[in-house]
């Protein structure tokens, strides 16, 4: 079956994932596959300028690469860090069908990108564990956030996770909070210096901020109404993957348990992201690709009942074919 396949560590697994990625992206190949233009950070604004000018073949090229070692990327980070209790390629394959749910998320969009650097301070944060001076690690990481952010502000919400996951890890006093700030602002210099020294406008803050910020939530926002029944699918199966994570928590190492503690973290504040999101793509949703990798995947490879697993997961990608058939 699928699960147990791709449990194994049969070279064919190598070979199948970008069978099984390219198959997913066909979609993209007979369709506009649209460039997303809603984000209004700097960054993101100047490399849609460029790809604009590009033929769709790269574009396509280009997302799909980035897509394809983020699965490859994310799985390599969960397998040496002991995430999950087994090792296996099924979180790169269930990372791949995350990103790809619903023909709304096949295009360019700031998180292709964000998720990217998102992985690597998830991979850096996880070596904070018993850093007794993890001054470096602490500039690395809040240099990486905030860069993150020229392409897709929202996501300045890490800075918060990496402040708890200190605490919760590494030993925490005033040189990490000072060295942070000083690594988040960072990006910001740059980009700042280089406007006001090549711009011929000069310098305005309306090229690093939002127009507007949302103050509350709208409901309506959320976009799900056309996938209302795979968004509550969805859900259904993480808070599943969640109990039985919760029922198997205290079997797992303390540094393992931490990790997963991150994981969660993630979670909220992705989530509360999205809720107070300036941009209205359903794209936001990729904030929540890595915790529901993790969370799935564990799903997925635990429980004896080996043969409900694969039922589950197929019942996942028949749900996923339903949302490229509602288009």
């Amino acid at each position: 079956m699928i699960i147990r396949f791709f449990t194994g560590n049969q070279l064919i697994t190598w070979i199948l994932l970008p069978i099984i990625a390219i198959t997913l992206w066909l979609w993209a190949a007979t369709s506009s596959f649209p460039l997303y233009y809603d984000s209004p950070m700097i960054l993101y604004q100047t490399v849609v300028s460029w790809l604009e000018q590009q033929p769709r073949y790269v574009v396509l090229f280009i997302s799909f690469s980035l897509l394809f070692s983020q699965s490859l990327h994310l799985n390599y980070v969960l397998r040496i860090n002991n995430v999950l209790y087994k090792k296996s390629h099924v979180p790169a394959l269930v990372y791949l069908f995350v990103m790809s749910f619903a023909p709304p998320l096949i295009g360019f969009h700031p998180l292709l990108i964000v998720n990217s650097i998102l992985i690597i301070i998830l991979s850096l944060i996880f070596k904070l564990y018993k850093q007794i001076q993890p001054m470096r690690l602490d500039f690395d990481i809040s240099f990486l956030i905030g860069f993150a952010t020229l392409f897709y502000f929202p996501v300045i919400f890490l800075y918060l996770i990496y402040l708890i996951s200190l605490a919760m890890i590494a030993t925490f006093n005033w040189r990490d909070i000072a060295i942070s700030i000083i690594g988040l602002l960072f990006p910001y210099f740059f980009v700042v210096s280089w406007i006001i020294i090549f711009s011929p406008t000069g310098f305005n803050w309306s090229d690093l901020w939002y127009d507007t910020i949302p103050t509350h939530f709208d409901p309506s926002a959320l976009l799900l109404s056309a996938y209302q029944i795979s968004f509550y699918f969805m859900v259904i199966l993480f808070t599943i993957g969640l109990i039985r994570l919760g029922n198997n928590f205290y079997k797992n190492a303390t540094q393992t348990r931490r990790y997963q503690q991150i994981v969660l973290l993630l979670t909220i504040f992705a989530s509360l992201s999205i809720m107070y999101s300036v941009e209205y793509g359903m794209y936001r949703y990729c904030l929540l690709s890595i915790p529901i990798t993790v969370v799935l995947s564990y799903l997925f490879i635990s429980g004896s009942k080996k043969w409900l697993n694969e039922t589950v997961f197929i019942l996942f990608i028949a749900l996923i074919c339903y949302n490229y058939w509602l288009g």
